[in-house]
């Protein structure tokens, strides 16, 4: 599983999108490899193949950055895309509605979690911050800096007019200029089965994540559904993961997978942790308790079921 995952590019013509969906997307794609370096085989799903190694699903059709950038732009990604293809509301209304249930769930959750490990939290990064309605919730409780991350620079400017956000930035993370060099919290919602390489953006997270950080991601959780659970899309998961193939992705990167609850949506997993207390002694040279990171159990975060 050491493997480092290769991307070798092949021609394929724009506009070649399965299912007949109208996602605008140009350029070469990649040839899909897995994160772990295992040998993929077929699916029980066309648009994916999955890995004899660790079991993820990778999706065949690997976008280029210029593809995801032409995915996530402002006009396509939340508006033609949510509206034509999702049948969700365009991200007006979506700065609206997730005050009606996700925002204040997560927020809750968080509260939870900084209460055990980090009191006062001033600085919280969230990787695919959208319409920004999160980052404004936490700075209305409490959180001092708040800082967001979406690939388009519309996308941006929308969120930072219409929650007066100073600290919102566009790029495909890890690729993105930030003002601040550690934080205390980060979150990403819906957004770690985008990453077109999880290991390099993982280990972004755990190089801005602060020594007594801790991260909160929601994620989707394959439990066997079969070929028609709803979180094959292939236009925008990338890879999809289990309860199982999560933790040692995080543990390739040194981050502690404390524990996974269940989602605020019936196909989600909501991931919590911190860097591993043995890679930061090892990084620092500094004497402290070293814990080591074991599947399914709770490591020292300690979070109530």
């Amino acid at each position: 599983m050491a493997q480092q995952r290769q991307a070798r590019q092949k021609s394929r013509g724009a506009g070649d999108d399965a299912a007949g969906d109208t996602v605008h997307t140009d350029g070469a794609d990649l040839e899909p490899a897995c994160w772990c370096g295992g040998e993929l085989t077929d699916s029980i799903h066309p648009d994916y193949l999955r890995c004899a190694e660790c079991a993820t699903f990778v999706v065949k059709r690997q976008l280029n950055q210029e593809q995801l950038r032409q995915l996530y732009s402002f006009d396509n990604y939340w508006h033609d895309y949510a509206v034509h293809v999702k049948a969700l509301p365009a991200i007006e209304q979506r700065a609206v509605d997730d005050f009606n249930d996700r925002i204040p769930a997560w927020f809750d959750l968080l509260r939870q979690l900084v209460r055990r490990c980090n009191p006062r939290p001033n600085l919280l990064l969230e990787i695919g911050c959208a319409h920004g309605g999160f980052l404004s919730y936490c700075r209305k409780h409490g959180i001092i800096n708040v800082v967001g991350i979406e690939p388009d620079e519309q996308t941006c400017e929308f969120a930072r007019k219409h929650f007066e956000l100073p600290y919102v930035f566009s790029g495909l993370f890890p690729d993105v200029s930030l003002p601040f060099d550690r934080f205390g919290v980060i979150v990403g919602f819906d957004v770690v089965e985008h990453f077109p390489d999880p290991v390099r953006a993982l280990r972004a997270v755990y190089d801005l994540l602060g020594s007594d950080g801790i991260f909160l991601f929601q994620i989707p959780c394959y439990r066997g559904e079969g070929r028609e659970w709803p979180q094959f899309n292939p236009f925008e998961h990338l890879f999809l993961y289990d309860s199982v193939n999560i933790s040692p992705l995080f543990d390739q990167v040194n981050l502690e997978i404390a524990k996974i609850l269940p989602g605020c949506f019936p196909f989600d997993m909501l991931v919590v942790g911190s860097r591993k207390k043995a890679a930061l002694v090892q990084n620092s040279g500094q004497t402290s308790e070293i814990s080591s990171s074991t599947a399914g159990q709770t490591a020292p975060l300690g979070l109530d079921a």
